[in-house]
């Protein structure tokens, strides 16, 4: 017969098994943890030894302890885990124990790890702590890093047809990336040995950077490149490096990315007619073609081709935009259209023939013209940033009619003039007000000020030096002042 025990042994004896050490709570009996494979460990109960680190947490703290060999040299995670609750040493003495510099970083599935970087066949010895009174259960796992997780590390891709596929569940993001904002990057690089379309299928976000010969590897110079053509190409120019970053939209849980690359090639199409200094690019199906017999004025102009053409390039605002164009279509099923990839665009003049087609509004759809229009012009007000500019025919080949083609011609673009100086407002502990003038060189100016932006008198000639520079001492009115620098 078996009898109960008292109800005091019970709670002692709960109490006991509550408080039980953990078994990994000593150095000595560090708990080894394979690669890929989550462990569990809790703080209830554990210690901290003599000789042991403080961790960073003081001496009332509770501590766990694993050990792992790095079976390869590079970065690893060590997952489950910040810089306040875990630490990595090196050493199998407790009392000479060596710190490991680790990096906190969050993770595109929004986990956290430690970063650090790890020599092949050295045991590392990983500590996780709380305070005594803040117990906590830990789920760790160690990781490799992906290889390609900062984009200096970009994988290289050769030839001109490839595959990718990947999972950026465990890749980050680096400081300083170039927008848009994403979530978990990898990076590859490619270099475009010629002229060309590069046609884009992507599973997840990618984003295409440009980097021009001559310019010292870096993320801030890198230049996105949008993607045109009913945003399935790239325009890419021979002698590129070109980096690829595959990510999760901040919208979308990380995990699988992948995306295929084929490079269609192009002869540059040749002419008057585009902007120097511009390549526009047809895809190789249906290319637009310089020719002489239909013009606007100077020799030739470009023409569609076909039932479906497109052609463009890219320019960077801000700056303003003009081109001359004509259609002979079927009214109702061919259309001539132009659109921009940037939404910071504005028509601000255009032939009355076109007003009845396009609104002179911010661009939210394409500008389009249809049946038999002749040459007439539209001027845009581009905004700063890429603009990646797409004009494009299209038709029902049953009911052609006319010549069935669009015509283009005169393409202008003007970029802003980069202004050497910038004015601005400082105001001083007196109350009163400073006008600043950053400047980029040295050169010979006039400030001068006005009451009605009608007539300006000079205040001060003045030769700029490079950096900022007070200029005048902002007096109280009754009604505004206004400042401007002109060069002599």
């Amino acid at each position: 017969m078996k009898h109960p025990l008292p109800l005091a042994r019970l709670l002692v004896i709960t109490t006991l098994l509550a408080q039980a050490a953990p078994v990994n709570d000593d150095f000595v009996s560090r708990r080894a943890i394979p690669v890929g494979i989550p462990d569990f460990g809790s703080t209830r109960g554990a210690t901290v030894e003599p000789g042991e680190p403080d961790h960073g947490l003081g001496s009332d703290v509770a501590s766990l302890w694993w050990t792992w060999t790095a079976p390869v040299r590079g970065e690893w995670l060590l997952l489950g885990t910040d810089s306040r609750t875990g630490e990595i040493y090196t050493g199998s003495q407790l009392n000479r124990l060596v710190p490991v510099s680790s990096t906190e970083v969050t993770l595109a599935d929004e986990r956290t790890a430690l970063r650090f970087e790890a020599t092949l066949r050295t045991a590392y010895q990983f500590a996780l702590s709380t305070p005594v009174a803040q117990p906590y259960d830990f789920k760790i796992e160690i990781s490799q890093a992906p290889a390609n997780d900062r984009w200096v590390s970009a994988i290289l891709l050769t030839g001109s047809n490839f595959v990718v596929s990947a999972t950026n569940s465990l890749a980050t993001v680096e400081a300083g990336e170039p927008p848009p904002s994403v979530r978990g990057s990898l990076w590859w690089r490619w270099f475009a040995s010629q002229n060309g379309l590069l046609q884009i299928e992507p599973k997840g976000r990618l984003d295409i950077f440009r980097l021009r010969p001559g310019i010292p590897f870096g993320l801030t110079p890198l230049e996105l490149v949008p993607p045109t053509f009913t945003n399935r190409f790239v325009v890419v120019e021979k002698g590129n490096n070109y980096f690829l970053r595959a990510a999760s939209p901040l919208s979308q849980y990380a995990g699988n990315v992948s995306f295929n690359l084929n490079l269609l090639p192009q002869e540059p199409l040749k002419g008057d007619w585009f902007p120097v200094g511009t390549q526009p690019a047809s895809p190789s199906i249906h290319r637009w073609f310089t020719q002489s017999a239909v013009v606007h004025e100077g020799n030739d102009a470009a023409q569609s081709r076909g039932a479906s053409s497109e052609v463009g390039f890219q320019v960077t605002g801000p700056g303003t935009l003009s081109f001359w164009w004509k259609v002979s279509s079927n009214r109702t099923n061919g259309y001539l259209r132009f659109q921009s990839s940037h939404r910071d665009i504005t028509l601000f003049n255009s032939h009355p023939v076109a007003r009845a087609a396009v609104a002179p509004t911010a661009l939210g759809s394409p500008v389009s013209l249809s049946g038999e229009v002749d040459w007439h012009q539209l001027e845009f007000r581009l905004g700063a940033g890429t603009h990646g500019l797409r004009w494009s025919y299209s038709s029902v080949p049953a009911t052609r009619k006319g010549a069935d083609a669009g015509w283009l011609d005169q393409i202008q673009f003007h970029p802003d003039p980069i202004l050497p100086f910038k004015l601005s407002f400082n105001s001083t502990q007196v109350g009163t007000r400073q006008l600043l003038g950053s400047f980029a060189d040295s050169r010979l100016f006039v400030l001068q000020e006005s009451s009605d932006l009608q007539t300006w008198f000079g205040v001060q000639s003045f030769v700029s030096q490079p950096g900022k520079q007070v200029l005048a001492e902002a007096r109280e009115e009754a009604r505004p002042i206004f400042y401007r620098l002109v060069t002599p």
